[in-house]
């Protein structure tokens, strides 16, 4: 026997957005965006325990920018979207499962995407779109979680920020793959530990940047190694503690497509610590971020050999914090 479950829809989205605030040499934008989708997905549980979902969504959208101070200044798409996924997961042992899922997917450019206030210009791009697969194995053991996964993602139309023209634009088409790993555990009622990394692989397929080929080149902003480490300890009934640790490796940085840049952005670890109380509705909060002051910066743009900008993270910082919940 199998059970069966099916859940399916429609759904219309209305947006229109009329820019008000800002001196007006940079434009007022107004902006629409209409859509209207079907959505089905229907899933089989086994009696063995095998889980099979299928799940579609096809999206008719249009969207439009203006610039009422300057009436050259328009544009319009109207674009056809499908997506879907095929996600099969078997139960191993009592612990372990393995699954596997392809599938499809797409991302509509809003307003932000499609005008820059910067320059008062329209760029308006295209859909980003998506077919990605991914296999993996997941572990439970009481309250524990354990996950690892490979991945790879083919991506069309990448909406990006083009530092250099201060606007969003649709890259070539790029690859993302790589693999991905997580632990979860509770070494006691009141401790809970965390462990995670990430190893990833971007780069264009095809396409051309100033004329040049850039096929086989790296993206941007995106880091080879990424790594995370979390503990919490309930030390009181209402109080608790969080540490974070994060690792980020050596990335690209923005407007290298070409790859000719002999630097990287360098790689950094910063913790941070947080501690919370609970009482009567109100939650206070006092915490330290970058706890051993690392000198580091999580986004920088190559301007031309041999220099580059970049805007320094915050240096050691404390706050605190409370809030309360009307219940």
């Amino acid at each position: 026997g199998a059970a069966n479950t099916l859940v399916a829809g429609v759904d219309f989205e209305d947006w229109d957005f009329q820019g008000n605030a800002g001196p007006s040499v940079v434009g007022r934008p107004q902006a629409t965006q209409r859509s209207a989708a079907l959505y089905a997905q229907h899933t089989t549980l086994f009696s063995g325990g095998t889980s099979l979902a299928l799940g579609a969504r096809g999206q008719q959208v249009k969207y439009d920018v203006a610039d009422p101070a300057n009436a050259a200044v328009r544009a319009e798409r109207d674009r056809n979207l499908d997506a879907y996924e095929v996600a099969l997961r078997q139960p191993l042992t009592g612990i372990w499962a393995a699954y596997g899922k392809i599938g499809s997917s797409f991302r509509v450019p809003n307003v932000n995407d499609n005008y820059s206030l910067f320059t008062a210009t329209i760029a308006l791009l295209e859909p980003q779109t998506a077919r990605d697969r991914e296999i993996g194995l997941e572990g439970v053991r009481g309250s524990s979680r354990y996950r690892i996964a490979l991945y790879d993602i083919e991506l069309q139309n990448e909406i990006f920020f083009d530092p250099v023209t201060f606007a969003n634009r649709n890259l070539p088409p790029t690859r993302r793959r790589g693999v991905e790993a997580e632990a979860r555990w509770k070494p006691a009622s009141s401790v809970d530990l965390a462990l995670g990394y990430t190893y990833a692989e971007a780069e264009f397929r095809s396409g051309s940047f100033g004329g040049v080929p850039i096929a086989g080149n790296d993206v941007p902003l995106v880091p080879r190694h990424a790594a995370n480490a979390a503990a919490g300890w309930q030390f009181m009934p209402r109080a608790r503690v969080d540490a974070v640790l994060r690792y980020v490796g050596e990335q690209r940085y923005d407007g290298d497509e070409l790859n000719t840049f002999n630097q990287k952005m360098p790689a950094y670890t910063v913790m941070d610590l947080k501690l919370a109380y609970v009482q009567a509705g109100w939650r206070y909060t006092a915490g330290i971020q970058n706890l051993f002051n690392a000198y580091y910066f999580s986004y920088g743009v190559y301007t031309g050999f041999p220099t580059y900008s970049a805007l320094l993270a915050p240096e050691r910082s404390a706050f605190v914090t409370a809030r309360y919940d009307f219940r």
